[in-house]
């Protein structure tokens, strides 16, 4: 494929890649009033904690999608793609059915000792482990997808899998029954066909060649490795938040959640990114232009806005919370925050060469010493600088993780060399 061919494809992708997430925003800001509205408070709490709770099962997924991505490209160059989704299928299956079976015992056990309160949302939560059992081994297809280079058709099937999810919410909604229940079952429902058809359509599109058993067994084994330096990185990403909340005054504390919460969605814009470029930096030589347009598209997408944004985040709270007191506590906060958004944004495509390279260990030691930054920073200045403690330690972690970068710049030269 020539360069100009290449560049016009990976453009597309970002475009579809920012399409799906924009329209994700789109339904959660214009559907989350009207179920809010439908359930009422009580229902509605019960569908809070029981989305909190798959998005935490659903941080798993952290481990296994990278090098899913990183060895469907590579094993796509001797058409084996197909046996590595098989094998990363098992392991998707693999902890999904462990996680599912243990979540169901936990609740089955926790209400005859009285640990649970009475109206728990028992029903719900089962019904939410039900989903996660299948749209968690989905994932293993959405990667096969993109890393196939795909990223059109793994857009377009998720963007008509979520609108159908909530098509089918409303109508239970409002033509059934309102409550926890009834709101989860069309996503526990349609997910599980989700699954069904998705690897259906992969299985038929593309034959199967097998892995040789030497290649097939260092599967789990990467993905044990790559475990831990991803475990470190999602505690790094809510550290603060784990800290703070144990610190600080309710008041103090939900002004930060909401300062964290811009973060960590800007943090989201680089998802499309590693998408697209982790499949090109582990088959193509790393040391290509796909380092370097990686890089120039992080800046431009996600470092660039952060920047902006840092220079003038009070009008901008203040239009999104229509609060100017609390616009005026909050935008101190992000001028703290974006800036270091902007520099994990630099980083980010030296983090993805070294995954492409399978360089665990140095990933690991990098996450970690960026996690004992954010932990000294926290401990030493949250009682007496409040909530500005977290601002403090987010640019901690960020001026961690890119001190290696010249580490791996000087690589390049002795490489070349």
């Amino acid at each position: 494929m020539s360069a100009p061919i290449a560049r016009v494809r990976l453009r597309w992708e970002l475009a579809g890649s920012y399409a799906g997430l924009t329209l994700n925003a789109l339904i959660t800001l214009l559907l989350l009033p009207v179920y809010v509205r439908l359930l009422g408070a009580a229902e509605w709490g019960g569908v809070a904690l029981c989305m909190t709770l798959q998005g935490l099962l659903f941080a798993a997924d952290a481990a296994l999608s990278p090098p899913l991505l990183r060895d469907v490209a590579a094993a796509a160059a001797q058409g084996r793609q197909v046996a590595v989704y098989r094998r990363y299928l098992r392991l998707y299956g693999a902890i999904a059915l462990g996680v599912f079976a243990a979540g169901q015992l936990v609740l089955l056990v926790l209400p005859l000792f009285g640990v649970l309160p009475a109206d728990a949302p028992l029903w719900p939560l089962r019904l939410v482990l039900v989903q996660f059992l299948f749209q968690f081994c989905n994932n293993a297809a959405v990667g096969y997808w993109n890393g196939v280079l795909q990223q059109r058709r793994a857009n377009l099937r998720l963007a008509a899998a979520l609108l159908i999810k909530h098509a089918a919410a409303l109508a239970v909604l409002v033509f059934w029954r309102a409550d926890a229940l009834a709101y989860l079952l069309p996503f526990a429902v349609i997910g599980a066909a989700e699954f069904v058809l998705n690897r259906r359509a992969l299985l038929r599109a593309s034959p199967a060649v097998p892995l040789s058993a030497a290649v097939a067994a260092t599967g789990g084994i990467d993905v044990a490795a790559y475990a831990a330096a991803a475990g470190l990185g999602l505690i790094g990403g809510q550290i603060d938040r784990i800290v703070l909340s144990l610190y600080l005054p309710a008041a103090d504390y939900g002004r930060y959640f909401l300062a964290s919460t811009v973060v960590l969605s800007l943090l989201q814009l680089q998802q499309p990114l590693l998408r697209s470029f982790l499949p090109r930096l582990a088959t193509a030589d790393p040391w290509q232009p796909w380092l370097w347009t990686m890089l120039r598209a992080s800046l431009l997408l996600v470092a660039l806005p952060s920047v902006l944004l840092s220079l003038a985040p009070e009008p901008f709270v203040r239009l999104w919370l229509h609060d100017a007191a609390a616009a005026a506590a909050i935008a101190p906060l992000l001028g703290l925050m974006l800036p270091a958004v902007a520099l994990l944004a630099a980083y980010a495509p030296f983090g993805a060469l070294l995954l492409g390279q399978r360089r665990y260990r140095l990933l690991t030691r990098i996450n970690a010493v960026a996690l004992l930054a954010q932990l000294l920073v926290l401990a030493a200045a949250t009682t007496t600088l409040g909530a500005h403690a977290g601002g403090l330690a987010w640019l901690a972690c960020a001026l961690a993780q890119l001190a290696v970068v010249p580490l791996i710049l000087r690589r390049r030269e002795a490489d070349a060399a």
